[in-house]
């Protein structure tokens, strides 16, 4: 085979994300690249909906790096004015810890623990799914969207009703849905290694 100027991307969880991200702005920075489609497993996705479910569940450190994120694109939002002391308190393990350290250490939080009033108030919720949300702008090439039934870091009904057809409402490139049941977030990866090959294959032919 031989190099040529097309491509395709491809992700799963944050980068599924990142991958319908590169997607909607490639046609701004790929040049003479053709992009030929976008792959997404288990995309992050409509934060306005999701952040409100995450408080008081063991996903919640997710959250809290969210927030911090946020502070990053935005140096005006300050995390401390929406995280409640015990959560504030375990902040240099965001520092210090990897992954799973960042998730267990706010686990054992509840919702209450974690966010003054138990809830971010609705001008973070829209701040952040102004950063966060793919499907803002149409996509540029054909979408293929994978999503276990039982993904428990991102809620199944996001990527199959919500972010499905949201994408599908542009009527500008067709979007491939992949339903996998019984897997969970990593698992959707596993159990779709030759089915994501193939769709991105057939892109080139």
């Amino acid at each position: 085979s031989r190099l040529t100027t097309a491509y395709a991307v491809d992700g799963h969880s944050q980068g599924g994300q990142g991958a319908l991200f590169a997607g909607q702005l490639a046609s701004s920075y790929d040049g003479n690249l053709v992009l030929k489609g976008v792959a997404a497993i288990a995309p992050v996705s409509n934060a306005q909906i999701f952040a409100p479910l995450i408080p008081g569940t063991p996903g919640q450190g997710y959250l809290v790096m969210a927030l911090y994120g946020l502070s990053t694109a935005d140096p005006s939002f300050h995390p401390n004015s929406v995280l409640a002391a015990p959560a504030q308190q375990k902040a240099t393990v965001l520092q210090t810890g990897c992954l799973y350290e960042i998730l267990d250490a706010y686990a054992p939080l509840t919702a209450e623990q974690l966010l003054v009033g138990g809830r971010l108030p609705a001008p973070v919720l829209a701040e952040l799914a102004h950063y966060v949300n793919p499907a803002q702008t149409a996509p540029t090439a054909p979408v293929l969207l994978v999503q276990g039934t039982e993904d428990e870091a991102v809620p199944y009904f996001l990527t199959a009703v919500e972010l499905r057809g949201q994408l599908a409402d542009y009527g500008t490139q067709p979007v491939d849905f992949v339903p996998v049941s019984g897997a969970n977030h990593d698992g959707a990866v596993f159990a779709t290694t030759s089915q994501v090959a193939a769709w991105i294959a057939a892109r080139f032919a």
